[in-house]
Formats: C-alpha cells, structure tokens, sequence
C-alpha cells in the first residue's frame, strides 16, 4: 500500500489506535518498571486489558509474541489476512518459533507452549515488548502527521488529549496569549465540575485557586499558570479530556472501554484490522526510508 492509498477514514483510524497505544504502553511501562521478575505474574491481567485495548500491529518480530497476552490461540485465518510482506514476516517468525517451541502449530492455529507463557511474562521481553509497540506507532504517528497534520476524528468518534499535557500548553500559552489561556483552563474547569467523580477534587480546586488568583487578586497568568502546572501536571497526566463534549476520563476507563468494545466485534480482537496494519505499516515504512535517506 502506498501512502497516497490511505483512505482519510483508514488514517484516523490509525491515528486512535497508535495514540492510545502510545499512552497505554506508557502507563503500563511505568508499572511494569516497579515490578521485580518474581512478581510479573501479577500483571498478566494489566497486560491482557492492555494488548485487548490497544490491538497489535504486528511488525513481524519477537515482539508480536505480545499476542499472547491477551489470546491463548492466533488463528491461521488472521495470519492469511494480513497485508502480503506482514503476513510473510509473521509466518517466518512464526516458524522459528515453532522450531524454538515456543508455539505449537495446530490445524487451525498457533498456541502457545509452556515455555512460550515464560517468555511473554519474562520482565525483559515485557519491557521490550511494550517499547516496540510505542515506538513503532511513534513512526506511524510522524507519518500520518505528515500526511494530515491534525487527524479529525471519524463519524463523530470522540478524541481524548491528556489533561497534563494541556495544562502545559496553556503554560505556553499564557505568556503570549493570556486570555485565551484563561478561556482554555475555564474549559478544564467546567469539564471538572460536570463530573460528579471529579467534582470538588484537587485538581478542580487547584484551577479554580488559580483563576482566582489571576482575576482576583491580579497575580501574573503566566507565572500564576506556570506554578499550577507544577504542581498537579504530573497528576493529570492520565486524566484526559475530550473538548468536544467536556467530559474526562482516566487511561483505564478508556482501556475498559475499549476492551468491551473490541470483545464484542472482531474475531481477535487482539489484532488490528487488516486494512488498519496495511495503512501502519505504509506509514511507519515512509519514516523508516527518510531515516535512512537522512543517514546517508
């Protein structure tokens, strides 16, 4: 698939599907880092939610063991949809595998063996693993920014920003522009308190301190602004925002979410569609060819 093939719908598509994994692997990384070896076990569950939340885009290498997480079995059938040069990678890693005995190959389809569980769960190949995924929907992300420099969401789906990294762009924002970064972190505010969970929580007390302070008491938006950035940026991280109907969740409610959501439709549904993996891969295949132009 050539880059001027992807449909715009195919493009959004992959622009939600790499951000959400982009933030997902993130979170799950910093939990995965707490962890010592004997304690993995514990996270299978995190990491099933995780891989069903946030489909592979299989690149055809070890790291698409990840499957696994989330299914016990890979039908050949999803293999055989797969794009041409993705589904020769994956039957060549899946082979190698076999031969390892990692995977067991069946009539119809590939389980994983006993020492295949230990790998998958083995800290170092979770770690890996996750740091495949983000970076690989890093490059598809560069590219599809390329290509559509703001991805608009699709048939009225929604589109989640960290609420963290708003508050830091309104710290920027207010050096130049202080009235429209008051109008953004009044937008922040109103989504707070429409929130009964939210309501009356630090973070919605601590705008609502700030906006008082600068209306109020005449204190500097940017510095003002600036210092409540410090203070609660790093807990709004996970708390996101959708500006479309301001509402917010938190990264493991969209996670459930979408977990339900991909349980109800696909038939394994820890793997993207294949339309989806074609257009990933077109992408992240355009960023990999400037890399290397660049290099030489």
């Amino acid at each position: 698939m050539y880059l001027d093939q992807i449909t715009n719908d195919e493009l959004a598509d992959v622009g939600r599907l790499t951000e959400m994994t982009i933030r997902a692997g993130m979170t799950v990384m910093r939990t995965v880092t707490q962890y010592k070896e004997r304690q993995m076990a514990e996270l299978t569950a995190e990491l099933k939610e995780y891989r069903l939340a946030n489909p592979l885009l299989p690149k055809g290498d070890i790291s698409d063991l990840s499957y696994f997480w989330a299914s016990d079995s890979l039908p050949k059938q999803t293999v055989q949809e797969m794009p041409g040069r993705i589904k020769e990678r994956m039957e060549a890693l899946l082979a190698g595998l076999e031969r390892q005995g990692i995977v067991l190959a069946g009539p119809d389809s590939w389980t994983l063996t006993e020492p295949g569980r230990k790998v998958i769960y083995d800290k170092n190949f979770v770690q890996d693993a996750l740091k495949a995924d983000i970076e690989y929907a890093g490059k598809v992300q560069q590219a599809a920014g390329q290509k559509a420099p703001i991805l608009q969401d699709a048939g009225g789906e929604t589109v989640w920003r960290s609420t963290g990294e708003e508050l830091r762009r309104i710290k920027e924002t207010a050096a130049g522009n202080p009235k429209e970064a008051m109008k953004a972190l009044q937008q922040i505010a109103r989504a707070l308190k429409r929130d009964e969970k939210l309501c009356g929580g630090e973070l919605q007390t601590a705008i609502d301190r700030t906006m008082r302070e600068i209306v109020v008491e005449g204190k500097p938006p940017a510095e003002t602004i600036a210092e409540l950035t410090e203070t609660v940026g790093h807990s709004a991280d996970e708390l996101l925002i959708n500006f479309n109907d301001l509402t917010m969740r938190t990264e493991n409610e969209i996670r459930r979410e979408a977990v339900k959501a991909a349980a109800a439709g696909a038939k394994a549904p820890a793997v993207a569609a294949a339309p989806i993996i074609a257009a990933a891969g077109a992408l992240a295949d355009g960023v990999q060819k400037a890399e290397r132009q660049i290099t030489r």
